[in-house]
């Protein structure tokens, strides 16, 4: 999906990478958090500033 965006011209952003459990400052038990490291492969943050294409809403969010 990110690529598909970025070959629009929408530029996305990975804010979370790493699930919270698999940063350093957490101890990570032994089940893990399956749904969290899910996660962190499948949200991307769409640009909302001032910066934004003004294209309509439409090709962004249909």
């Amino acid at each position: 999906m990110r690529e598909k965006l970025s070959s629009q011209g929408i530029q996305t952003e990975v804010y979370y990478p790493r699930a919270m459990h698999d940063q350093e400052c957490f101890t990570k038990p032994q089940n893990g958090f399956p749904f969290a490291e899910c996660l962190t492969h499948e949200i991307l943050a769409l640009p909302l500033l001032e910066s934004f294409n003004p294209r309509p809403h439409g090709e962004y969010f249909s």
